[in-house]
């Protein structure tokens, strides 16, 4: 009987751990996807990580070309873990709760939050690696012949 409850107490507080944590980040997610440019923080590490690069009517050629750059890096300033971590616990709970039809212990679900998170992390930094890079690059090197192209024409 004491292992029982053990077991039940760990994964009651991991289940009160998962469940703060996910609001903390929900809230987190929210600020930044409402974040308004110019109403408080908002930027990279603030809110919208491509609110930098918001075109304003004054903006010259070379101005402009810094906020596409910035904005064009959209993915590499946002917060992926927290993504992975709201996508990881969703998926846990759901594949677990299909397939035991209950909901599964916290230890379980705690585990299997952690392997999927891992997975999905990982995937998510593999795709920039190899993907958002080298895009990234290849648009500084078109910002780049674009401000080049017009100063030889001024």
């Amino acid at each position: 009987m004491g292992e029982f409850l053990k077991s039940n107490i760990v994964g009651i507080v991991i289940y009160v751990i998962i469940i703060v944590v996910l609001i903390f980040i929900l809230i987190m997610e929210y600020k930044d996807i409402n974040c308004k440019a110019g109403g408080g923080q908002c930027g990279k590490g603030w809110g919208r990580a491509y609110s930098a690069g918001r075109p304003e009517k004054d903006d010259n050629f070379k101005t402009l070309l810094e906020k596409a750059k910035s904005t064009s890096r959209y993915e590499i300033n946002s917060i992926f873990w927290r993504r992975a971590f709201i996508a990881a616990i969703i998926s846990a709970f759901l594949i677990l709760f299909i397939l035991k039809s209950k909901c599964p212990s916290g230890i379980t679900l705690g585990y299997s939050f952690l392997i999927i998170y891992i997975v999905m992390y990982l995937t998510f930094t593999l795709f920039q690696q190899w993907v958002t890079k080298p895009a990234l690059k290849q648009m500084e090197q078109i910002l780049e012949h674009l401000k080049k192209q017009h100063e030889s024409k001024h």
